[in-house]
């Protein structure tokens, strides 16, 4: 397989590193707030939803906020010859890796924007949070919306 890079965007990724540079972000976080759990609990937030939760600064708010309970992402959610996004990938292996420490997690993949994605982040909200949420974090990475 070859990467898919178009302009400065690899466009594929391969899962296996995908899934050690999630583990790596999770025990640098878990380390962090070992060492100075004051820092941390003084702002632990429960009722989080997060807006690109996928890569970049979103991931690492979803990994620090002990993974985010509510993300949502817009990316494919199959693997396509062994390769897919590393925003899919990370989202994958967060999830698990919140199983393993049962924690709660919810994985909505899908246009923030759109009226069905919307309705569906509601129903999620109001289930898992009786329609609160202490924490919004908006870290989509879009440059242009167009109106639906």
């Amino acid at each position: 397989m070859q990467p898919q890079i178009q302009d400065v965007i690899i466009r594929n990724c391969h899962p296996i590193g995908c899934q050690v540079a999630a583990n790596t972000q999770i025990k640098k976080a878990t380390l962090l707030i070992t060492q100075q759990p004051h820092a941390f609990t003084k702002h632990f937030f429960k009722q989080v939803l997060i807006f690109g939760a996928s890569s970049e600064c979103g991931l690492t708010y979803r990994i620090v906020l002990m993974f985010g309970p509510i993300s949502v992402s817009y990316k494919r959610d199959s693997f396509e010859k062994d390769f897919d996004s590393a925003d899919w990938c990370n989202n994958v292996f967060i999830k698990l890796e919140a199983k393993q420490q049962s924690l709660i997690t919810a994985d909505i993949l899908g246009d923030a924007f759109a009226d069905d994605t919307k309705q569906h982040i509601a129903v999620t909200v109001k289930t898992q949070f009786s329609g609160n949420v202490d924490t919004l974090v908006y870290s989509l990475a879009i440059g242009i919306r167009l109106k639906p």
